[in-house]
């Protein structure tokens, strides 16, 4: 499991410092990463728009408001309880 956790964090921290997109962009980029190795589900943002990078606060543009209503159909309290969207395998 140790090995699984280090190889997970790794690839968790890899993704927060991709940039490939910053000369597109015209800004640095934050990757967002929801999610743990246990998780059923994982978000990823590989390139948030203007409106997540300036607030930080993942999904909350077109395509997030997309994903969380017409695709999960679920509302913004909802997204936001990991144990909810992310849920971890029963041990």
């Amino acid at each position: 499991m140790k090995n699984m956790t280090q190889s997970f964090n790794t690839i968790v921290e890899q993704i927060k410092k991709c940039d490939l997109c910053k000369e597109k962009f015209g800004f640095k980029p934050h990757p967002i990463f929801l999610g743990n190795e246990h998780s059923k589900i994982v978000q990823i943002s590989q390139a948030p728009s203007a409106t997540v990078h300036e607030t930080l606060k993942p999904f909350t543009d077109m395509s997030g408001k997309k994903l969380k209503y017409d695709w999960y159909q679920i509302t913004d309290d909802v997204f936001q309880k990991k144990k909810v969207i992310v849920p971890t395998l029963a041990s």
